[in-house]
């Protein structure tokens, strides 16, 4: 049976609070040998967002048979805030059904993790199929601390549907509007890029909108936000959490002004 055991759910009920507030109350969870993803998307918005949580930070982890299924991020939520107030040590994350997924909290004792069968909910699951998502290319990478970003967010005009271009250099990295641009320097321990030397085609398009959802992410991590260009000539822009293996990756398509 396939099986996962949680001991920290904060950072998945930061990211399901995100993805659900932001852009979709329903998303696809990808559970495979190596760690699970949830991946939120909506066709109003120019990117595709995922969380991703590597096997290496759960207590336990065995999925010998990958599964990929929408669900209803708010009823996840729910379940896990209905759990709260029993002090649970532990989550556990099982399927008995292929339509179905089964959380339990459970209780910390001498012999092993005991379910608390009061706070055990069932949900119910629909088939979906594993979303094809571009490699990073990383040979080229730009790094930006992350209260500069929230900076470079806090700065941009608030106009929707904006393209935000991204030109980095060997010695800074610009962030531009047509009526603004916000430089960031290596100089200054703003930013770090690699691969840019000598390179003169290196300027790419994101939209960071809805702005909240941006701001909110610069708030997740302590560390830097990655930005690289993918195989399909798109880019990337990652997020690592204070939790380890666990971080957010948003997919942007190639984007032209």
């Amino acid at each position: 049976m396939s099986f996962i055991r949680i001991q920290d759910t904060d950072p998945l009920m930061a990211a399901t609070f995100l993805f659900s507030n932001y852009i979709n109350e329903v998303a696809v969870f990808e559970f495979t040998s190596e760690g699970f993803t949830i991946v939120a998307s909506n066709p109003s918005l120019r990117f595709i967002s995922t969380f991703y949580i590597d096997k290496n930070s759960c207590v336990d982890f065995n999925i010998p048979q990958s599964h990929i299924v929408s669900l209803s991020l708010p009823l996840f939520r729910g379940a896990i805030m209905a759990a709260t107030p029993a002090r649970f040590d532990t989550m556990a994350i099982s399927f008995q059904a292929p339509d179905q997924m089964i959380l339990t909290f459970e209780n910390s004792t001498p012999s092993g993790p005991v379910p608390n069968l009061d706070h055990q909910y069932v949900l119910d699951l629909s088939a979906s199929e594993a979303v094809d998502l571009p490699l990073p290319v990383n040979t080229q990478f730009v790094t930006v601390k992350a209260q500069y970003f929230g900076h470079v967010l806090a700065e941009l005009p608030f106009l929707p549907d904006d393209l935000v271009c991204i030109t980095p250099s060997s010695w800074d990295v610009k962030f531009s509007l047509a009526s603004t641009e916000i430089t960031l320097t290596e100089e200054d321990g703003q930013c770090l890029n690699l691969g840019y030397d000598d390179v003169y085609d290196t300027e790419f398009y994101v939209v960071l909108q809805p702005r909240m959802f941006f701001l909110n992410l610069s708030f997740r991590t302590t560390a830097n936000v990655w930005f690289f260009r993918t195989d399909n000539m798109g880019s990337l822009m990652v997020v690592p959490t204070s939790e380890p293996y666990a971080g957010y990756f948003i997919h942007f398509p190639r984007m032209t002004p």
